[in-house]
Order: structure tokens, then C-alpha cells, then sequence
């Protein structure tokens, strides 16, 4: 690690309520390795809400392969060739409509709790990565050992990956949270949505990705202030007005689910957030929990919010994002990390 990074790794941990408000983010080059103080999991650091994930995969080899994996977590899996929505005690591999046709899966967990719950799930998802690194070394192997040669530096393709293409879905359980709080959750969406696209990769921003597209300029919303939009979030009065506003259909065939807020989830008490990445890191994947559940019950708890001014910027609410509503050190170091990493210009 270099002195500017070590700099800056410093000023994360060191940094106060007061520096936060003057900070911004920059265009400084910052180590990959950046990560909070203390595991995602810590004992008594996470709520015991319950929640569910669904890891979006491509696979050339088809995906009965990774079976093993959740054989050595102990959890078993379900692998089925037809989607599915029902809600099962096992782990289940389903088709992914998104993804193209015979290579596309979905992981998708049973229902998770608590800290258990993020175990569980880094659990199986080291196992599977597990399974990835042991088919790249074999793919190598066996590449050496016959007549292709590797470039220098160039690793085979697994046969189960992440791409661009991939996103992780999280579905937070709503039980104990009113309707007006659902309605602050999606005030705060809106309100943070650009912000929270500044820690995301551009291939997950606004609407680059038809199967999470923006909230916060959707063909309803859009092209209004923000007041205009909070205000039209806030005079919602249940919650078939309240999808409509946040998740309005464009087309006979458009099913309303493919925002990155998402609150057509069926007869599961649930909201899902799509809006982050495919990804088989379990700190990530773990963060991620943890950040849209902060979000979840501190928004349904919280006052209902005002707008912004039309002129602050994302990284002025990104700040006071962490300031106001997902709210620790730990959580906002990351973050911050991980915009400093994908805002290198």
C-alpha cells in the first residue's frame, strides 16, 4: 500500500461527523482492499430481521456442478428447470429469465435471519466459490497439459461466473412496519437513489439495466423536482396507489418488477432491492444485507423526510445518507470505499 492510500485509509477510519460534511468524493486512486473495521457478521451488529437473496449466475456447463458445494455447507438445494417463485425451505437453482437462454441461473436463498442468516449464506457462497476456483485450476490444467497455451497473465473461464449482465436481489421482510413507513422507505429511496448509484457499478446506474431501472425517474416521477416527488410519494394512501407511483408499468407486457426499489413482490411481506451487482463476494454480498435493512427500518422509523434542493449533488446526499439514515462508521467506510473504487475518473 502506498502513502496515499495508507493517507487515506487513515483519514476513513479517523474521519468524525464534523469531516463528513466537508469531505468529497475524488478522483485520488484508492486500494482495492479498502474494507470497514470488524466483520460484516460481529455479534449483536446486525438486526435479526428476516431477509432472502437471489444471486443471479451464468454457467456454461450447466450448474449441477455447484450441488457439491452445498453438500459440504450442509444446506440443501433444490435445482429445477422451470422458474419458480414459491417460497421453500431449501436453497433452490432456478432458469433466470434476464440472462441468456440455458446459461442463466438464480440462486435463491430460504428464508434468513439475523446473523445466522449472513453465516448461512457466506456459508454456501465460499463453498460455491470453492467450486469456481477448483474448475478454473482444472480448466488451467488442462489447457497446459494440452495443446492450447495461455497467454501470459490469462486464466480460463469457469464454468459458473458473475458478469455485468448478473445482479443480487435482496428481499427485506416488512412484518411490524406500517403502511406510512413503507412510505418513507420509498421516499428515502428516491431521495437517496442517485447517491447510492455513486457506490454501485455503472452497469447498475440509472437506467443502464432494463431489470433495474430508476426509481426516482421512472415514467411517473420523472421529469419532476424533487419536492414534486416526495410530495407524490407522500400523498400515496395505500398500497396499490404507492406501486403505481414507484413501479408504474410501460407496456401490456412490462410485469412492474424491474426497478431497483421493487414493491411487486407477490404475496411475500416483503420490498426487494435489485439495484446492486452480481457478485459472489461474501463481504460484499453480506454489506449489502446489511445496508438495505439499516435502510429499511430506520426509514420506516424516522420522521417522513423533505426533499432536497434541486441543485445538491449525489455526493452531498451520499454523506447524508450515512448521516441521517444508515448510520455507523463501520457501514460508511465501506461505502465510501467502494465509491472512491468505481469513481476514478
Amino acid at each position: 500500500m502506498d502513502g496515499r492510500s495508507r493517507a487515506l485509509l487513515a483519514l476513513l477510519i479517523a474521519t468524525t461527523d464534523a469531516l463528513q460534511r466537508t469531505i468529497r468524493l475524488s478522483g485520488k486512486r484508492c486500494c482495492a482492499a479498502l474494507r470497514a473495521t470488524g466483520p460484516s457478521w460481529a455479534r449483536g451488529g446486525v438486526s435479526d430481521r428476516a431477509f432472502g437473496v437471489e444471486i443471479e449466475l451464468l454457467s456454461d456447463d450447466g450448474v449441477y456442478d455447484l450441488a457439491d458445494a452445498f453438500d459440504r455447507a450442509d444446506e440443501d438445494v433444490i435445482i429445477r428447470n422451470t422458474v419458480t417463485r414459491d417460497t421453500t425451505k431449501a436453497w433452490k437453482i432456478v432458469p433466470d429469465l434476464s440472462l441468456p437462454a440455458g446459461r442463466g441461473f438464480e440462486l435463491v436463498s430460504p428464508i434468513l435471519r439475523g446473523a445466522n442468516g449472513r453465516r448461512r449464506l457466506a456459508t454456501v457462497m465460499n463453498q460455491i466459490n470453492d467450486v469456481i476456483r477448483d474448475d478454473i485450476n482444472g480448466r488451467l490444467v488442462k489447457a497446459l497439459g494440452g495443446v492450447c497455451r495461455l497467454a501470459p497473465g490469462v486464466q480460463p473461464t469457469p464454468g459458473s461466473y458473475v458478469n455485468k449482465q448478473c445482479g443480487y436481489h435482496v428481499h427485506v421482510d416488512l412484518t411490524g412496519i406500517k403502511f406510512a413507513g413503507v412510505r418513507r422507505i420509498c421516499q428515502n429511496w428516491a431521495k437517496y437513489e442517485d447517491a447510492i448509484d455513486l457506490f454501485l457499478p455503472r452497469s447498475r446506474r440509472g437506467n443502464a439495466n432494463r431489470f433495474c431501472r430508476s426509481v426516482r425517474y421512472n415514467a411517473f416521477l420523472d421529469p419532476g423536482t424533487n419536492k414534486e416527488v416526495n410530495d407524490y410519494i407522500g400523498a400515496c394512501e395505500d398500497k396499490d396507489e404507492l406501486m403505481a407511483c414507484i413501479n408504474p408499468f410501460t407496456s401490456e407486457d412490462d410485469p412492474g418488477r424491474y426497478y431497483k426499489l421493487n414493491l411487486r413482490t407477490g404475496k411475500k411481506n416483503t420490498i426487494e432491492f435489485r439495484a446492486h451487482s452480481g457478485t459472489t463476494d461474501t463481504e460484499k454480498l453480506k454489506r449489502w444485507i446489511n445496508f438495505v435493512v439499516a435502510f429499511v427500518e430506520n426509514s420506516a422509523r424516522n420522521p417522513e423526510p423533505k426533499s432536497f434542493y434541486d441543485d445538491r449533488d449525489a455526493v452531498h446526499k451520499f454523506h447524508r445518507l450515512f448521516e441521517w439514515v444508515v448510520r455507523g462508521n463501520s457501514i460508511y467506510n465501506f461505502y465510501y470505499g467502494r465509491a472512491l473504487e468505481l469513481n476514478q475518473y
